[in-house]
């Protein structure tokens, strides 16, 4: 049985950052195609590895100057971090909460709608009564479900790549051991993945509370980002017994399910899309009440009453369905790498000298040793 404590520290902001990160790019498959399988079999593994120690060191600093400065919301850290600048973040992050909530909303949509046969507007209802009623119930009931959607996740790739295996285990096997040549032409796209998926370290603040020392920060941020690139490694290695083929595909996990042919296989991962959707629109979304929730106390004194979360959730998630359905998201989405410089600017650049010279200087703080020393 796993402690409560445990839970707290490791479990959950785990499974938060798995949850919010994992739609975009490990939903289809593209994104590790593009920025990992494209490089071949072992330049793929080096960038994976890259970018998971590169999102390890970040989310791990991260952690622990939210812990010191007790900043568990993006509006917070980033005023303690930069100061009168915080703003900018907040912009960076709107673009890409509207960007990634209308791609959650249309892709939900779509499923239901080229699968079921169901009016595309349904994925959206469900996804908005679902979320809707978590955020009512608090950040507990959301930690609570972004565990069991993480868990769900992980066995449905789990399960995927073992299929694949069953199928493909000795082209895939033959195309490691033939050994390939690299340069280090895939270290750049590393990076930019590392570099875009970064911010998710700010948004899951509020699953953080629960960390105490800084051993706790630097082990539990590390976690996550390593954690992270599990599913990038998993369909890396499924893609290597078609590799030229699946390149050029659009699509690469659907086409390989197709491809593979193994009952219920299409049913689980469907299933497990959704609740990537889920996630993501919920830990978004719990970052903006958690933002709201520090500026209304400062001002009155108290949180908001959690009916005008409820209310925001919805009014999000209407305004990234129109979004969509005028088509601006191939438009925006063209911005995700502007987006991705912007983030680099406004929070790596700062945490890792500004953030990690502060860090350090709290170290040496007597009050800051009395206070570690009585946790």
């Amino acid at each position: 049985m796993i402690s409560s404590r445990i839970a707290r520290v490791y479990i959950v902001p785990i499974a938060a950052y798995q949850a919010v990160a994992i739609a975009g790019g490990y939903g289809t498959g593209r994104e590790v195609i593009e920025f990992f399988t494209s490089f071949g079999v072992f330049g793929g593994l080096y960038g994976l590895i890259t970018a998971a120690l590169f999102l390890g060191m970040i989310t791990a600093v991260t952690f622990e100057f939210a812990r010191i400065f007790r900043v568990y919301d993006y509006r917070s850290f980033f005023k303690e971090l930069i100061g009168p600048f915080w703003g900018l973040f907040e912009i960076l992050y709107i673009l890409l909460f509207l960007i990634v909530l209308a791609v959650v909303a249309s892709a939900a949509g779509s499923i239901l709608s080229s699968r079921l046969g169901a009016p595309e507007n349904l994925g959206l209802l469900l996804m908005l009564s679902i979320i809707a009623s978590l955020l009512f119930f608090g950040r507990e009931v959301v930690e609570r479900s972004l565990v069991v959607i993480t868990t769900l996740l992980l066995a449905a790739f789990i399960y995927y790549l073992a299929a694949v295996l069953s199928v493909d285990g000795p082209l895939i096997l033959s195309r490691f051991s033939a050994g390939q040549e690299t340069d280090f032409s895939w270290l750049k796209p590393a990076l930019q993945f590392g570099m875009y998926s970064a911010a998710v370290a700010v948004i899951i603040l509020f699953s953080t509370t629960g960390i105490e020392t800084r051993k706790e920060a630097f082990v539990s941020g590390g976690l996550c980002g390593l954690i992270f690139m599990i599913p990038g490694l998993l369909f890396h290695i499924s893609f290597m017994g078609r590799l030229e083929e699946v390149i050029a595909i659009k699509v690469p996990v659907y086409w390989m399910i197709d491809q593979i042919d193994v009952p219920y296989l299409l049913l689980i991962y469907l299933v497990a899309m959704f609740g990537t959707f889920l996630g993501t629109g919920l830990g978004f979304l719990q970052a903006v009440s958690e933002r709201l929730d520090t500026w209304a106390t400062a001002r009155m004194g108290k949180p908001l009453p959690r009916w005008l979360h409820v209310c925001v959730a919805i009014a999000a998630l209407l305004i990234s369905a129109m979004l969509g359905q005028f088509g601006i998201i191939d438009l925006i989405a063209k911005g995700y790498g502007t987006i991705a410089w912007g983030f680099l600017i406004v929070f790596i650049i700062p945490i890792m000298t500004m953030g990690v010279y502060r860090i350090y200087s709290s170290r040496r703080s007597p009050a800051m040793n009395t206070e570690e020393k009585q946790r």
